[in-house]
């Protein structure tokens, strides 16, 4: 993943081309621009079915859905091959409108854009693994063709020199997904760690019990409900936990089979007190853990490396953009301190 923004960027582009045919199309020509407004409405829908929803790929979506409707008529007619006889007063104002509202949409993902960050140009491997099943039953790799329940992500320098045998396992705040902790995770691959994450969708742990469980939602749905009343949502951190402990069971499973000399895990807000419970009880197979809360420096707890992957999130809680990642690469650092040393193999007698 280079930047996630740049399907925002392509949806924009061919919305405007779209829009502004108006302008420079003759009449007595076959209209095969106006086959841009179902390509965008499908683009739209790609853009979350790959990166959830979020507040630029929601408004792209309606302005499709809005630029599909009013140029029904003319699809319909290119489709039939008939030629431009003239553009009705109320397309032309429609499609002005769409054009500026897309125009607007455009100018503010350019000034909020994400850090662009390729975890490869950082000599850094991400391995991504799907997975099928239940917290209860356990979790098996899913097949081509079946629903993924889990997506764990495994970071992992590409320099086999400078490697550490030791695994750090993320438990992700749910007000944010996995990739929003990218620039935190490469810094840690980056020093030697193999790094651990999921984002789980199972049917048998839910977190909101209502449609902002699925998938494509819930990072939107946390958000929404975290700044419609914060107090409220600071209140079911006991329920939270119990989610999350279910969480670090199915990760530490996973990491064990990673076969490293140690696993130090690493929680974030509402899943910090799940990760501190669990680490007591598995002393033997956890050798340490921290909670990125604690780090004064971390100004947007919760929501992850926001500063580089939401600009728009950062703004909401007074952070700006920051493409010299000093936040991540220092709570990699933070972490790294915290990790025991690989012990020295002892030479035979």
């Amino acid at each position: 993943m280079v930047n996630f923004a740049a399907g925002e960027f392509l949806i924009v582009f061919l919305l405007i081309v779209n829009c502004a045919r108006i302008f420079f199309l003759k009449y007595g020509r076959r209209d095969a621009l106006v086959v841009l407004a179902p390509v965008c409405v499908v683009l739209s829908v790609l853009q979350i079915a790959a990166w959830n929803v979020d507040a630029f790929s929601a408004a792209l979506l309606l302005l499709s859905v809005f630029g599909f409707i009013i140029n029904f008529r003319a699809l319909l007619r290119f489709m039939s091959g008939l030629y431009i006889d003239r553009y009705s007063v109320a397309f032309r104002i429609s499609a002005t409108l769409l054009f500026l509202a897309a125009l607007a949409v455009g100018v503010i993902l350019a000034f909020l854009r994400p850090v662009g960050i390729n975890p490869a140009k950082s000599g850094v491997s991400v391995e991504k693994i799907r997975l099928y099943g239940t917290f209860s039953r356990g979790f098996e790799r899913a097949g081509a063709f079946e629903r993924a329940d889990a997506v764990i992500s495994i970071y992992e320098s590409d320099d086999a020199a400078v490697r550490k045998n030791q695994t750090v396992v993320l438990v992700p705040d749910k007000r944010a997904d996995s990739v929003q902790y990218m620039p935190y995770l490469v810094s840690l691959a980056q020093m030697g760690y193999t790094v651990c994450t999921g984002d789980f969708y199972a049917k048998d742990v839910r977190w909101l019990h209502n449609i902002g469980d699925i998938r494509y939602f819930r990072r939107a749905a946390m958000l929404f409900a975290y700044f419609r009343d914060p107090a409220r949502f600071a209140s079911e951190k006991e329920f939270y936990t119990y989610n999350a402990m279910q969480e670090c069971k199915a990760l530490l499973r996973f990491a064990e089979g990673l076969d490293a000399s140690a696993i130090f895990f690493v929680g974030d807000s509402m899943t910090d007190t799940a990760v501190d419970d669990f680490s007591k009880l598995n002393q033997a197979e956890i050798c340490g853990h921290l909670n990125l809360s604690s780090i004064p420096e971390y100004r947007t707890a919760g929501f992850g490396c926001v500063e580089q992957t939401m600009p728009l999130v950062a703004r909401l809680l007074g952070c700006n953009r920051d493409s010299d990642l000093f936040v991540p690469k220092y709570l990699a650092m933070q972490t790294a301190s915290l990790i025991p040393a690989p012990a020295e193999p002892q030479e035979e007698q």
